[in-house]
């Protein structure tokens, strides 16, 4: 009796699990122990009698979160992977594959993950997206968007952040950070030397701030092939910077120290020195503790008559004509322009001064107090006349036709003019003993 009576609930039991299987949406056998389909091929339904693939799902898939180590869903070879569709057709809807190392369909596939979206091609839907939730954030979860390519194939890296136009490829929320360890510096290049790169402070290219690093198949402008253009923005009469170059100092006691070096303003001033607010008026460079150089080239704008002509008005003679000036190869003339090389002023007709230091720095002269050694050799005065007469000027004072040529050096000639009177002095007191002498002897007679 107890026998019968065990069989008959083990028969309600399995009566009731099998009932409750069948409500959950498997589809089993009679005797409850298998599923099976037609024709005799194993598949299984959970949540749907639907049986079109190896494993039929109506609803989510949960992995117990008792486990330590995450749970995994894998394919059986490296050689072939994983594919997840959105639709039952691999190419009728959105598809993540993650390829083995055998993939056949494409070679440049393989081992690779392909995300595929699906929708128009011209779309700004998002065709990826990286979200961060925070479920412990202070007021309930918030969910921000890090990451998007949309379906157009443009590239947003920021919150919640839409390209400015359709033409931008990448959009950025913040700043762009290289790795630090290399030893090398990081690089940002265009792809060819014919194009360059260039940036802009606004989406407009003509409005803002920009720099063009040309490349030298530039077309806009011949004059700006290969070069570096920077333009800024702002009105052209403003002392605001255009340009700023500044330094930076971390290492200044007792805190950091950044000045700024060179400035060019908007008015088209330029500054060169430490932390120079301005040039003084009516400049256009100024230039702190001066400007050490070979040579300055002018250009300047004269009237027919040699007048000089400024943004001021034109300037007339005699205070400033240039009909007969010159500045070539960093020497200046005024007056004849055919000047002898080898000088760095030539004034026609002389100049007049009230003052002229000569310094004899660059080409020092033996200065004539050599007249007053001992040993000096004084021409005897019959000498000096046989050398006058024949020559008809003083030894070592160039003649007429020398000074006619050549000219002559003002510390040179003033030397040798104090040699010749250090010499006359030398025979007056010569000519003074002889003169005392004779009197003495006249004295004694």
């Amino acid at each position: 009796m107890k026998r019968q009576t065990f069989k008959f609930l083990s028969f309600i039991a399995l009566s009731a699990i099998t009932t409750q299987v069948k409500a959950q949406g498997w589809n089993v056998n009679t005797a409850g122990t298998e599923v099976t389909t037609q024709s005799g091929v194993n598949k299984v339904g959970i949540g749907t009698t639907s049986l079109l693939d190896q494993l039929n799902i109506n609803g989510n898939i949960g992995f117990e979160t008792t486990y330590s180590t995450p749970r995994e869903v894998y394919g059986r070879s490296h050689n072939f992977g994983l594919s997840l569709y959105s639709t039952s057709s691999a190419t009728d809807g959105a598809a993540i594959w993650i390829n083995g190392w055998g993939n056949t369909t494409a070679a440049n596939m393989r081992g690779n993950i392909h995300l595929k979206a699906l929708g128009p091609i011209n779309s700004t839907d998002d065709a990826l997206e990286v979200t961060t939730y925070d479920p412990w954030a202070s007021g309930g979860g918030i969910s921000k968007s890090w990451f998007r390519i949309l379906k157009n194939g443009q590239t947003v890296l920021g919150n919640n952040v839409m390209p400015n136009n359709s033409t931008d490829q990448l959009t950025l929320d913040g700043n762009i950070g290289f790795n630090q360890t290399y030893s090398s510096p990081r690089e940002v290049y265009g792809r060819s030397h014919n194009y360059g790169l260039s940036l802009y402070s606004n989406t407009n290219a003509t409005d803002g701030a920009a720099i063009w690093i040309n490349g030298w198949g530039n077309t806009t402008a011949a004059n700006m092939r290969g070069n570096i253009h920077l333009k800024s923005m702002g009105p052209a009469n403003s002392t605001d910077n255009a340009l700023e170059v500044t330094n930076y100092d971390p290492w200044a006691s007792p805190s950091p120290i950044s000045t700024s070096i060179f400035k060019v303003f908007k008015n088209g001033q330029t500054v060169i020195g430490k932390d120079i607010v301005s040039t003084p008026a009516g400049y256009n460079l100024f230039v702190q503790n001066g400007i050490h150089t070979e040579a300055i080239k002018a250009t300047v704008d004269v009237t027919a008559d040699g007048d000089i002509i400024s943004n001021t008005g034109t300037l007339k003679a005699p205070f400033a004509r240039i009909s007969d000036f010159a500045l070539i190869d960093g020497a200046l003339a005024i007056g004849n322009t055919s000047y002898p090389s080898g000088y760095k002023l030539y004034v026609e007709k002389g100049i007049l001064t009230e003052k002229l230091r000569v310094a004899n720095s660059y080409d020092p002269i033996n200065w004539a107090d050599f007249v007053f050694d001992e040993g000096y050799e004084l021409m005897s005065i019959p000498k000096l006349e046989k050398f006058i007469k024949k020559n008809k000027h003083l030894p070592e004072i160039p003649t007429t036709e020398d000074v006619q040529k050549n000219g002559i050096d003002i510390a040179e000639i003033n030397a040798k003019l104090l040699q010749k009177v250090e010499e006359l002095t030398l025979y007056i007191i010569q000519q003074q003993k002889e003169i005392d002498a004779i009197k003495k002897n006249l004295s004694h007679q």
